[in-house]
């Protein structure tokens, strides 16, 4: 019998990720221009905590095998798809609200704020360009130990969600959810083996 090469838990809480980022950036659009009611927003606000974190952590339980990939396949198999998607969606977007100008997102039809996007992203794709952070910046440390790295990430994780602030909506996300993501990174096995034991209840 063939071995399923997909996890069907971690691909459901991808896609309730991806659902609640979607619910996100439609109440973010909607409600400032009277499309939703603003108690969608209160909603969010509960979200919160729980929609980017359960995406980077499930994105971590996968990066084992990418990260010890040679540089050269690393950016053939993964990096260069995010980098393009990044573009190409980011250049998408500036047409899109060039064309459909929108009091609540002024910024998205400036073209400096398009020219800098690859190195100061400020829109709501800045999760790619954190991903390609993460991956590269996973492989770089991964000699070191995990409990050391993770409690960096977490040390820097509360002061983001606390204090500190770079000023731009990918570095402070970055800085907050890099975290779950080397969760997912190495407790991988630890997850997997939990959740295949039986539990009667």
């Amino acid at each position: 019998m063939e071995q399923k090469s997909r996890v069907d838990w971690i691909d459901i809480m991808r896609a309730i990720a991806i659902l609640l980022v979607a619910l996100y950036h439609s109440v973010v659009l909607g409600v400032p221009e009277g499309f939703a009611d603003p108690i969608w927003g209160k909603v969010n606000g509960v979200l919160a905590g729980f929609r980017m974190p359960i995406f980077f952590f499930a994105t971590g339980l996968f990066a084992e095998s990418i990260i010890g990939r040679s540089w050269t396949r690393l950016w053939s198999s993964r990096l260069a798809l995010l980098v393009w998607m990044f573009i190409l969606w980011t250049a998408l977007r500036f047409a899109y609200f060039t064309a459909v100008p929108m009091a609540s997102r002024h910024g998205e039809a400036d073209p400096i704020v398009l020219l800098l996007s690859p190195v100061w992203p400020t829109t709501g794709l800045w999760f790619l360009h954190a991903l390609v952070i993460f991956f590269v910046v996973s492989k770089l440390i991964r000699r070191f130990s995990a409990l050391i790295v993770v409690s960096i990430a977490t040390v820097l994780s509360v002061l983001f969600f606390g204090i500190l602030s770079t000023g731009n909506l990918s570095y402070d996300g970055m800085a907050q959810y890099f975290v779950f993501f080397l969760l997912g990174l190495h407790l991988r096995e630890l997850v997997l083996h939990f959740n295949e034991r039986p539990r009667p209840l």
